[in-house]
């Protein structure tokens, strides 16, 4: 708790210094957001504060409120908060893996990240975005099991659907 709050107090110094020194502000925003990030992944994975479903939803709120507060303090922030999105479901896990819910959350995660690339023009976190999907993807396959037929439903459809609107998402940002 205190690590989040020091996070959200780094955050409003963040704000405090943005008339006087840019970059200042811009590493305190950034630090702060790293710092919410810990807190949140300390109190699932280490902790146990909090539930996994509660750390999914707290992660995705995290990740959209430190978009916004890279649109004000820069690329920097934008980048530890993409990452910290893709990196989540890795850090926060689950007992029942669900295809849908973490195609969902990570298609979540890129449009947010393309829809500011698009507004601000900082198209190297693109490169992140495409190496975030990549990865999922091939983590996902790897984790299959060999037996996938005989264990379940076979979710590939859930992938595609997420590589198509992934590919439709940077064409939308493109153009």
């Amino acid at each position: 708790i205190l690590a989040a709050l020091f996070g959200f107090a780094l955050i409003g110094g963040a704000e405090k210094m943005k008339p006087r020194d840019e970059r200042v502000a811009q590493a305190l925003a950034a630090a702060g957001i790293a710092a919410v990030y810990g807190a949140l992944f300390s109190a699932v994975a280490l902790y146990g504060m909090i539930s996994k479903v509660a750390a999914g939803g707290g992660a995705m709120a995290l990740t959209a409120f430190a978009i916004g507060v890279s649109l004000r303090h820069g690329i920097l922030v934008a980048a530890l908060a993409f990452v910290g999105g893709f990196a989540s479901p890795a850090i926060i896990g689950s007992e029942t893996p669900n295809t849908p819910v973490l195609f969902g959350y990570l298609l979540a995660i890129a449009a947010g990240t393309l829809a500011v690339i698009r507004h601000r023009g900082w198209w190297s976190l693109g490169w992140g975005v495409l190496a975030g999907g990549a990865l999922w993807t091939c983590a996902w396959m790897i984790m299959l099991p060999s037996d996938h037929v005989a264990a379940g439903p076979f979710e590939l459809h859930w992938v595609g659907a997420f590589l198509v609107a992934v590919a439709g998402l940077f064409v939308w940002a493109a153009w």
